[in-house]
């Protein structure tokens, strides 16, 4: 056991505590998810916020002035973080049994370099479950892994402690770093459920994430519903499967460079 993952025997503790530098952000917390509408919506003067889907993307005002501005310069805009992590899980599922709870079975992350705006770095591992160790193939044909794939695969804990490791080599806990995820599932519930039910101790640093869907909506003053949408709105492709989480991952850091370049600052 490596001493960033404890076992625990009382329940998950998660920080309340933000950095000042993130007080008025859009980093979410474990201790603090948003649950309405975020004040920035409020403070446009707007009566709602606008929302778009992959069948009829929309362009704001807002960020049609953005774009317009952007295009002018073509760079991206300098960031308050030197790295972006950018993070997405899959998960045990069922179509109709309901599990005691998920568990993680592919845990990638991509080091984005804020100065550069490519990938220096991967990690990316496959996780064996523990208290549901048989995939359905339900979850087969959702996220494409087999049960092959994640049989000699060592656990949750044995990753973290590994991922660990990874920022330590990476030089990444010295730097301004941040975690990105499409949504707040991976950072919000998954993560901290698994490790509560184990009886493991979260590190600190997933106390705190930024959602992109919550920067695209400071961004643009529209709602994108999720990965599709977004992609639809920038013209993107996806990197390969929806659902595969190392391809979810590359897709996402996409959407953060196309969003950068048209000036936003992630925070």
């Amino acid at each position: 056991m490596c001493a960033a993952i404890t076992a625990r025997t009382a329940p998950l503790l998660l920080s309340k505590a933000f950095p000042q530098r993130c007080q008025n952000s859009l980093i979410a917390s474990t201790s603090s998810l948003m649950k309405k509408s975020p004040p920035f919506v409020r403070k446009r003067g707007s009566s709602s916020v606008q929302t778009v889907s992959a069948k009829t993307p929309i362009m704001s005002p807002i960020r049609r002035k953005i774009v317009e501005q952007s295009t002018t310069s073509g760079q991206h805009a300098a960031q308050e973080f030197d790295y972006l992590l950018v993070l997405d899980f899959e998960a045990t599922c069922s179509l109709y049994k309901i599990h005691p709870y998920q568990e993680i079975i592919e845990f990638p992350v991509a080091k984005v370099d804020t100065k550069t705006w490519s990938i220096c770095s991967y990690f990316h591992h496959y996780v064996r479950p523990v208290a549901n160790p048989t995939l359905s193939s339900f979850c087969t044909h959702l996220t494409g892994i087999i049960q092959e794939m994640v049989d000699d695969q060592p656990t949750i804990e044995e990753v973290l402690c590994s991922f660990d490791e990874w920022m330590k080599k990476e030089q990444i806990l010295d730097s301004r770093f941040a975690f990105v995820t499409c949504g707040d599932w991976d950072l919000g519930v998954m993560l901290p459920s698994e490790l509560q039910n184990k009886h493991l101790d979260m590190p600190s640093y997933f106390n705190r994430w930024i959602n992109i869907k919550k920067s695209y909506c400071e961004h643009s003053g529209t709602w994108a519903k999720g990965l599709k949408d977004l992609l639809q709105i920038y013209g993107l492709q996806h990197a390969g499967r929806l659902h595969s989480g190392i391809d979810d991952v590359k897709t996402i850091c996409s959407l953060t460079s196309a969003m950068a370049k048209e000036g936003y600052v992630f925070r």
